[in-house]
């Protein structure tokens, strides 16, 4: 009994001790992943089509090889009946194209930009467009040309400030049609030069396909300021890339 009290009491009456883990150094962190997006995008060719007086009959327009005739009676296949104004004769113009099956009228959208006169915008972004050709047999109409222009490359994004990080990944759309990616980088988002792999000394180079994420070996992208992604071939249209920047 003795012996019981004994324990009890030294028990009770003992110190208190706390267990207390000793500073540690920080270990670094790694920058949280930065999700951003990049679009790829080109401008589609245009051109005008102005009827300045009313076309006289059997005066015409060609698109792209297909003859549009204008005409004073009921009209037939690819004819436009000529109204009793320029007004009257324009509106059907317009609505004639727009609603034209065509195969060479379809590659165009079209839509009024001035009184008696259109805008034929090539359906596809890029350079093809430019040899969509325009022609008239009319003093009655105006074209802007003698094909669309305008029309621009769809193969570089828009400039990506990396804000100190560094690219890992880009995740690309299930539309997207390029098979290679290249890679255009800057100091001052002025001055551009191509990426060049740091072992091979070659240009850099990712073999792609559609719907994929694409790992990227950041060690060629460390301390890039200003960054571009070039796709191999001209997309169809914009293309939306969601890229992934990471500090080291």
């Amino acid at each position: 009994m003795k012996l019981l009290l004994f324990i009890l009491s030294f028990v009770l009456c003992a110190p208190a001790f706390s267990a207390s883990l000793a500073p540690t150094k920080a270990m670094p962190v790694e920058k949280v992943l930065v999700l951003s997006t990049a679009t790829i995008t080109g401008t589609a060719a245009s051109g005008t089509i102005k009827l300045d007086t009313n076309p006289g009959d059997t005066d015409t327009i060609t698109l792209n090889g297909t003859t549009v005739t204008f005409v004073a009676v009921v009209p037939g296949a690819n004819e436009v009946q000529i109204g009793v104004d320029v007004a009257t004769t324009y509106a059907s113009l317009l609505a004639f194209l727009q609603a034209s099956a065509d195969t060479q009228i379809v590659k165009c959208t079209y839509a009024t930009i001035a009184t008696n006169q259109l805008r034929a915008t090539y359906k596809t972004l890029g350079v093809a467009g430019n040899s969509f050709t325009l022609a008239k047999s009319s003093t009655h109409i105006t074209l802007s040309g003698a094909a669309l222009a305008g029309g621009t490359a769809t193969q570089t994004v828009s400039t990506i400030n990396t804000n100190g990080l560094t690219l890992v990944g880009i995740q690309l759309p299930a539309a997207f049609t390029s098979t290679t990616l290249t890679f255009n980088a800057s100091i001052d988002g002025s001055t551009w030069q191509q990426v060049y792999s740091t072992t091979s000394g070659t240009a850099l180079s990712y073999t792609v396909a559609q719907g994929r994420y694409i790992a990227i070996d950041p060690a060629p992208f460390y301390g890039v300021k200003y960054l571009q992604i070039k796709t191999g071939s001209d997309e169809t249209a914009a293309r939306t890339l969601t890229v992934s920047l990471k500090g080291f």
